[in-house]
C-alpha cells in the first residue's frame, strides 16, 4: 500500500518549496509539456472568472481548487510526478505578468521573478529556477519563459511539439494582457489589474499536494490518479514505466530514443497503437497501456529493447506518413493509402516494412490493401469492426510468414465482383479526398498513353455537376441523395471550378469542353443533366472500377 502525505497548499506555497538547495523538477522520464489551446484557455477563464467573482481585495479567504499534484521528496530536490501541466502553465502566466509589471514598476517585476520564477543563489553566484522541466523541455522553457529577454536576444527555436505548445501558451496570455491593457488604458489601473491576477494565481488557487519519500509509492498514486480519469496519455505512462524499470546506465540511450519518437508529435500515440497491433494483433478490449505494462513488468519487453524497437519503427512510420519509398510505384501506393484515409492498414504497413519481405511482395501487399479498402470500406460500406481483427491478425503474421499467402486472405475477405459492381453503381462519396482519388484513377484508366498526370488538390478540384448550392428554381427534389453520387462528380481546374461552382449544367458545358481532362470533356455529350444521366455515367465508372481495383490472379 502506498505511503504518502497529503497537504493543502496554495500555488504560491508550492513554488515556495523550491529553494537554492532543493528545487522542484520534473523527472526526465516524465512526459513533456502537452497543454493545447483548449486547456490553456480553460485555465485562464477559470482564473479570470474567479477575479470577476471576487474583484479587488474581495478574494481574500476564498480558494479555487485546481486538483492534486504528486511529489517525490528526494535529498536534493522535489520530483514532480503529476501536476506538471498546471505548474508549467502557471509559470508561463507569471512570466507574462512579470513582463507587464515592468512597464510600470520594475521593482514589482523583479520581486515576482525572484519569488516564483528565477532566484539568485548569492553564495554560488548561480541562478535558481523555481521549476525545472524534463530534459526535452528544460532549456527551451528557461529561455522562452523564465529568463527575461534583453535587447536583441534571439528567441529559442522550438524543435518539438512541446516547445511549440509552450510558446503558444505564452502568446495566448500575452494577447489577453495586451487586450486588457489597451481596454484599461495602461498606467496605474492596468498595473493594479495585473497584480490582482498575480495574487489570485499565487494566493487563491490551491492544490492537494501528495508527497512521498518513496518513488514507487508516488508512482502508484500517479497511476491510480490516471486510472480514475486524470488526463495522462499512453505515451506519458509508457515512457514513465520504461524509464522507471530501466538501469541507470540505460537511461541516456532511452531518453535519446524517445526524443526521436516524439518527433512524430501528435501522431505518437497512434504510432504506439499501430506498433502494438503489428506485433500482437488486436487489443481485444484492453487499453494500450494496460497491454504494454505486463509485458514490461514480466520482462518479455525489456526497457532498452522495447525502446530500440520503437525508435527504429518510428523512423519507418514517419516515412510511411510522408509516402517515402525509392520505388515510384510503391510511393504512389502509399500516397493512395494516405489519400483514402486507410489508417486501419498502417499496422500491416509497419509489418511489411519491418520484416524481410522483398520488394515485389511489398508492392503486392500495398496494392491489395488499396483494393480491399476501396471494395470493402469506400464502395460497399461494410462493417469496419469485422475487418479490423482480420487486418490486425494479418499484420501480426506478416512479420514471420510469406506475404502472398496473406494477400490472398485479404482477397477472400473483399466483396466479390458482382457486389462491388452493384455497389459502385450507387456509391455516395462525400469525402473530397476519396472522391478525387476515385476520379483520378478512372481518368488515368481512360488514358491508355498516360500523357497527362492529374495535378495536386490545390490545382485540380472535385466539382459537383449538379451543384451543391443550386440557384433559385434549379434545386432538385432529391438533392441530398444525388449530390455526392460519384456519377455527379468530376475533376476541374481550381480556376474553372470556382467560376462555375453554382451554375446549372447548361452554363457549365462550354467550360467542360475547355478542360484537359476526359472526365469533364465527355460531359459535353449529355444534352441535359438528370438522375438518369448520373446513373448512366456511374454505371460506366463501375465497369472500369472492376479492372482498376482488381486483385491479381
Amino acid at each position: 500500500m502506498a505511503q504518502y502525505t497529503p497537504n493543502r497548499r496554495t500555488l504560491g506555497e508550492v513554488f515556495a518549496l523550491s529553494t537554492a538547495t532543493k528545487q522542484i523538477s520534473v523527472p526526465d522520464w516524465q512526459r513533456s509539456y502537452s497543454w493545447g489551446d483548449s486547456e490553456v484557455k480553460e485555465f485562464w477563464d477559470d482564473l479570470n472568472g474567479f477575479l470577476q467573482t471576487y474583484p479587488g481585495q474581495n478574494a481574500q479567504g476564498h480558494e479555487y481548487f485546481l486538483g492534486s499534484i504528486v511529489l517525490v521528496l528526494k535529498d536534493d530536490r522535489y520530483e514532480l510526478l503529476d501536476g506538471q501541466q498546471r505548474m508549467a502553465t502557471a509559470t508561463i502566466l507569471l512570466s507574462v505578468i512579470r513582463d507587464y509589471l515592468a512597464h510600470y514598476n520594475q521593482n514589482a517585476s523583479n520581486s515576482l521573478s525572484m519569488k516564483y520564477l528565477v532566484d539568485e543563489d548569492y553564495a554560488s553566484g548561480s541562478r535558481v529556477y523555481k521549476l525545472t522541466l524534463g530534459n526535452y523541455d528544460a532549456e527551451f522553457f528557461r529561455r522562452e519563459v523564465q529568463e527575461v529577454f534583453i535587447g536583441d536576444t534571439p528567441r529559442p527555436e522550438p524543435t518539438l511539439l512541446s516547445h511549440k505548445l509552450i510558446r503558444r501558451a505564452r502568446e495566448f496570455f500575452e494577447k489577453r494582457f495586451s487586450e486588457q491593457y489597451e481596454k484599461i488604458g495602461g498606467g496605474e489601473d492596468a498595473y493594479q489589474w495585473a497584480l490582482s491576477i498575480q495574487r489570485i494565481l499565487t494566493d487563491n488557487l490551491s492544490v492537494v499536494e501528495i508527497s512521498s519519500t518513496d518513488e514507487d509509492d508516488a508512482a502508484e498514486v500517479f497511476e491510480t490518479l490516471n486510472n480514475r480519469g486524470i488526463d495522462l496519455s499512453t505515451t506519458d505512462l509508457l515512457r514513465t514505466l520504461v524509464l522507471r524499470r530501466s538501469q541507470p546506465n540505460e537511461r541516456d540511450e532511452i531518453n535519446d530514443s524517445w526524443h526521436s519518437i516524439f518527433e512524430l508529435e501528435e501522431r505518437v500515440e497512434e504510432f504506439l497503437r499501430h506498433w502494438w497491433l503489428s506485433y500482437y494483433g488486436d487489443l481485444t478490449g484492453r487499453g494500450l497501456y494496460k497491454a504494454f505494462k505486463p509485458k514490461v513488468l514480466e520482462g518479455e519487453l525489456t526497457p532498452v529493447g522495447l525502446t530500440r524497437q520503437l525508435d527504429a519503427a518510428a523512423s519507418i512510420y514517419q516515412n510511411l506518413l510522408n509516402c517515402i519509398d525509392d520505388d515510384a510505384d510503391v510511393k504512389n501506393l502509399l500516397q493512395d493509402i494516405k489519400d483514402l484515409g486507410a489508417k486501419l492498414f498502417y499496422p500491416m504497413l509497419l509489418s511489411t516494412y519491418s520484416s524481410d519481405v522483398y520488394e515485389p511482395q511489398r508492392k503486392r501487399v500495398l496494392h491489395d490493401i488499396v483494393c480491399l479498402f476501396v471494395r470493402y470500406n469506400v464502395v460497399s460500406g461494410l462493417e469496419g469492426t469485422r475487418l479490423e481483427p482480420e487486418v490486425y491478425d494479418i499484420a501480426r503474421q506478416l512479420r514471420a510468414d510469406n506475404a502472398i499467402e496473406y494477400t490472398d486472405r485479404m482477397k477472400r475477405f473483399a466483396p466479390d465482383d458482382d457486389k462491388f459492381f452493384n455497389d459502385f453503381c450507387s456509391v455516395d462519396v462525400p469525402r473530397q479526398a476519396t472522391a478525387r482519388y476515385l476520379l483520378r484513377n478512372i481518368e488515368n484508366a481512360k488514358r491508355v498513353t498516360s500523357e497527362l498526370t492529374v495535378q495536386s488538390p490545390s490545382k485540380v478540384h472535385v466539382d459537383h455537376i449538379y451543384p451543391q448550392t443550386p440557384r433559385e428554381g434549379h434545386r432538385w427534389d432529391n438533392h441530398d441523395t444525388v449530390l455526392n453520387r460519384l456519377g455527379n462528380l468530376t475533376l476541374l481546374s481550381a480556376r474553372l471550378n470556382q467560376a462555375l461552382r453554382n451554375a446549372p449544367f447548361n452554363e457549365k458545358k462550354p467550360k467542360y469542353a475547355e478542360s484537359q481532362l476526359l472526365l469533364s470533356n465527355e460531359l459535353c455529350e449529355y444534352e441535359d443533366w438528370s438522375i438518369e444521366s448520373i446513373d448512366a455515367r456511374q454505371s460506366q465508372f463501375a465497369k472500369q472500377a472492376l479492372k482498376i481495383w482488381a486483385f491479381p490472379e
